[in-house]
Parts: C-alpha cells; structure tokens; sequence
C-alpha cells in the first residue's frame, strides 16, 4: 500500500507543474522562517523606539509649552510667614486688632484666649488636617548588615513609622466688641484684610440700649511650630520708647534762668 503511494508520488513530481509547486512551498515557508527568526525582531525593535520617541517629542512639546514654576524667594516665604507665623504672635495680632479698632470705630470689651468651649468644631482646620494626612510620608530604610551564620541572630529592628508633613496647628480666640451697626459690621470686614489668616467660626450680634450693637466672635489663628528654627524669625516689632529716658531733675543755673525771666 505504501509502496503504490509512493510510486504513485513519484510519477507526480516528474510533473513540471508539480515541480514548480513544490519549489514555490518550500520557497515561501524558508522566507517565512527568516523573516521570522531574522527580520521581525529587527523590525519590532525598531518600532518600538519610534514609538517612544514620538512619546518623548510629545512629553517635550507639552513641557515646553508648560511655563516654569515661579522660584520661591525670601520674600514669599516671609508673607507666608506673617499670614501663618511659627510661633502664636499675639503682640503682632493685639496690634492689628488694635488697627481695625480705630479704622472701624468698634470696642473691644472682651478677648480670651484658649479653648472656650467643651468642643471647637473648626471646617478649615479639619481640611487642614484631612490634607496633610494625604500629604506624601517620609519613611527611612533601616539599613541591612551581613552577620555571621553562626552567631547569634539579632531581633529586628522596630518598623520606623511615616512622618507626616507639618502640621498647622489651630489657636482658639473669642472676641467682643461693642459699637454702632455701621462700627461692628465694618469691624467684622475689616478683620478678612488683616495680614494673619484669621477664620471666623462663628460670630453673633445682639442689639442693646440706643444705638449700640454687641458682636461676639469665635475667631481661629494658625501656627506653624515645627517651622520654628527652619525659616527666620519675623522682624521685631518697634516700639515707641525711647532709647534714653530724660531726667526729671532740673539744674540749678536752668532754675535760675527761669526765675530770672519772670518778670
């Protein structure tokens, strides 16, 4: 049976068509190989690179076309500073309350310091808190020491825990003032145009006796502390002592020269 196959097989590749048929199969699957084996990988590399760096053309178009971020000075982080010092500062913001009494013509009857309350509820400060806690942490690798197999194994190290950005911390203030409407509406604007930020919490205005008005406010400041040390001190407020104090006591030829001219 197998023999006739292979007879009949025989008498068939004497066929010229047959042949060239043969000839073409064998041709096309030999370029298949070298193309696959010898060509393609040339032909998958090298369009890989073009692709990446049609990527990095577009990435330095777009940069490009980004403008470059402003450098930070001293002087942006000393306003920054004076809106958030790192230290409570209430010199400076006793003189700017001070200011906005005699732009507004409000009294202040009344300024306590601290948590007032059982419990603050401060918006800003949680979205402070909430931000810093999605801030970037900071964590440092503990160093690996190769030791001797035979020697006694150490015990590991404790985890160091992440550092989270520093935080600002709120500082709780009540205020009381007392003047006409127009006063005490002035003096609640006036308190957003002050150098420090200053969150108003809450805030209340209750009429009195003629045409006086009472407002009490419930007023957040914010600190930095752990910038303290890190960026410069704001500079120190200037007082109007002066340097020497004068003497009281008058001589006896300046006694003198004043009687003499009495007439």
């Amino acid at each position: 049976m197998n023999l006739n196959l292979l007879k009949k097989l025989s008498i068939q590749m004497k066929n010229p068509i047959n042949q060239l048929i043969t000839v073409i199969i064998v041709g096309l699957i030999v370029v298949l190989y070298l193309f696959t084996t010898k060509t393609q990988p040339d032909f998958v590399e090298k369009a890989m690179l073009n692709q990446n760096i049609d990527n990095l053309e577009k990435q330095r178009n777009l940069i490009a076309q980004s403008p470059l971020p402003v450098k930070v000075d001293a002087k942006d982080i000393e306003a920054l500073i004076v809106q958030v010092p790192t230290s409570f500062e209430i010199s400076r913001l006793l003189l700017e309350f001070e200011s906005i009494e005699q732009v507004s013509g409000a009294l202040i009857t009344e300024l306590a310091i601290g948590d007032q309350e059982a419990e603050v509820k401060d918006e800003l400060a949680d979205y402070i808190e909430h931000a810093m806690k999605k801030a970037p942490v900071v964590s440092a690798a503990v160093p690996t020491v190769e030791t001797d197999s035979a020697a006694a194994p150490e015990p590991a190290p404790a985890p160091i825990e992440p550092k989270l950005a520093t935080p600002i911390k709120p500082e709780i203030l009540s205020l009381t003032a007392i003047g006409t409407y127009p006063q005490v509406t002035e003096f609640l604007g006036q308190l957003y145009t002050i150098k420090r930020v200053v969150n108003i919490r809450e805030w209340s205005l209750t009429p009195q006796v003629g045409d006086q008005y009472v407002i009490k406010l419930g007023l957040t400041v914010y600190t930095a502390p752990k910038y303290a040390g890190t960026f410069h001190d704001l500079p120190a407020i200037s007082s109007d002592i002066p340097n020497k104090a004068g003497v009281p006591v008058m001589s006896n030829e300046e006694f003198m020269r004043i009687i003499e001219s009495q007439p």
